[in-house]
């Protein structure tokens, strides 16, 4: 444990993938999917005098982005 009283959990095994294409010199779309396996480990234990709590790891996310330029 550190100086907070915390301590690093397992390791976990994220995969993220995205991809970003062109549809014209002016205008792209992009796609991203973070946490693909949804790994829902734990990543910090924090100890405190009310008890013990962990911080999951984010869940599953999609972002999809356009970009036009004028």
């Amino acid at each position: 444990a550190d100086e907070a009283n915390t301590l690093k959990a397992n390791n976990r095994y994220l995969i993220n993938a995205g991809v970003v294409t062109d549809i014209n010199r002016n205008a792209s779309i992009s796609f991203k999917a973070d946490n693909i396996l949804n790994d829902r480990s734990r990543e910090f234990l924090d100890k405190t005098s009310f008890g013990t709590f962990w911080y999951p790891v984010s869940g599953r996310t999609y972002r999809l982005a356009t970009k036009i330029t004028f």
